[in-house]
């Protein structure tokens, strides 16, 4: 098999070996981790020992940590858990008076943004602030978006296509002093930065286990349990009654080995690797975005006018590596991406615009071969 070169981590990243090995062992743990015989206490200590894991991981009571089937499901959870009218959620009415204010901004990723617009369809104001031209949400656009009847706000920590960082902390204090509850969407940042719950001061956080080398379809909602919030999904009392379902023992079990595998070894030190991309693409026609700004040290977006995106990414397929041309959730869907748009750009090179991202089996000698095949396609490209 030709040797393939996987550049897009934050779509997902490869299974860790140990913990793929870990769940070929754990495939004949079969009990229901709700019954009480000794099958079913097996299950249940293997999804304790990954919820302690996980607390470890964000510095938080492990007991606010709720599980899900993924990233997706735990931003939904978050913000319409938190958000719903009442009259849509069955049971008592809830503490805070609804329809209200939410802000976010408008280069969240998909599953914070759709949720935002259908609570805006059902009654809500809803604002979307805008990035800067680097890509940076500011604190006193946020500040200057807040109502008097504002009672949420969800802004991601790390952009999953251009990987600027956002203040989430500064944000968080600022909305508490007016009594309004955070939610990040960290499931980008996890294991490329620190996510520290409690210096990050939210209260509500979501992460994905693909993004730090475990399996996909499960996740995690970090949920102050002081705030009120309504399940998503009605059945049994699983997860604290907030998320109805037999728990998904295998992958829970493996996201737990992945959080303390990362714990044991650290991040991995990314920048000099984005360093070197830059640095060999300094020749080329490309140009680099939000270069100014405070970005994930595993991520670069750049583009050129001599090219499609699309096009680009096949042609780099064909040479066995592996990028993106925008979020891995929009693939299939030709649209410009909404994130390049936001930052001011117009649809030729939100079409147009690569996102390299690397992680912890990335190699010096990846970059280098990337570009090489990169200089070789553009000089095609700039003579066609």
């Amino acid at each position: 098999m030709a040797t393939r070169y996987y550049l897009d981590y934050n779509a997902s990243t490869p299974l860790d070996p140990r913990v793929a090995k870990r769940m070929s062992e754990m495939l004949l743990v079969y009990g229901n981790p709700s019954s009480i015989h000794a099958e079913g206490r097996e299950a249940r200590a293997l999804v304790d020992e990954a919820r302690v894991s996980l607390g470890q991981l964000l510095n938080c009571d492990h007991h606010q940590i709720l599980f899900t089937s993924g990233g997706t499901e735990a931003n939904n959870l978050a913000i319409l858990g938190f958000c719903r009218p009442s009259s849509l959620v069955p049971g008592p009415p809830s503490f805070v008076p609804r329809p209200f204010h939410i802000i976010t901004s408008s280069i969240e990723h998909s599953s914070v943004l759709n949720p935002c617009k259908q609570l805006q369809a059902s009654g809500f104001d809803v604002t979307f602030v805008p990035p800067t031209n680097d890509g940076m949400i500011c604190v006193d656009a946020i500040e200057n978006a807040i109502q008097d009847n504002t009672k949420f706000i969800s802004v991601m920590m790390a952009n999953n296509e251009v990987g600027t960082i956002q203040p989430i902390a500064d944000i968080a204090s600022l909305a508490h002093k007016r009594g309004i509850l955070v939610h990040t969407d960290a499931i980008q940042a996890l294991g490329k930065i620190p996510v520290n719950v409690e210096q990050l001061g939210v209260d509500l956080l979501s992460i994905s286990a693909h993004k730090i080398y475990g399996p996909k379809g499960v996740g995690a909602l970090y949920w102050n349990s002081s705030m009120e919030l309504s399940p998503l999904l009605r059945g049994g009392s699983h997860e604290k009654g907030l998320r109805a379902g037999t728990e998904n023992v295998l992958s829970i079990d493996a996201f737990g080995l992945s959080a303390r595998l990362l714990l044991e070894e650290g991040l991995p030190d990314l920048k000099p690797l984005r360093d070197q991309l830059e640095k060999g693409l300094k020749d080329t026609s490309v140009q680099i975005l939000c270069k100014e700004a405070e970005r994930l040290p595993n991520t670069l977006n750049f583009y050129s006018d001599s090219w499609l995106g699309e096009s680009m990414v096949m042609a780099l397929d064909l040479e066995g590596i592996a990028v993106s041309n925008g979020s891995a959730c929009s693939a299939g869907i030709i649209e410009p991406s909404h994130v390049i748009q936001a930052l001011g750009y117009n649809d030729l090179v939100a079409r147009s615009v690569i996102r390299v991202s690397f992680g912890k089996w990335t190699r010096p000698g990846d970059i280098d071969y990337f570009l090489k095949v990169i200089h070789d396609l553009d000089k095609g490209a700039m003579t066609s």
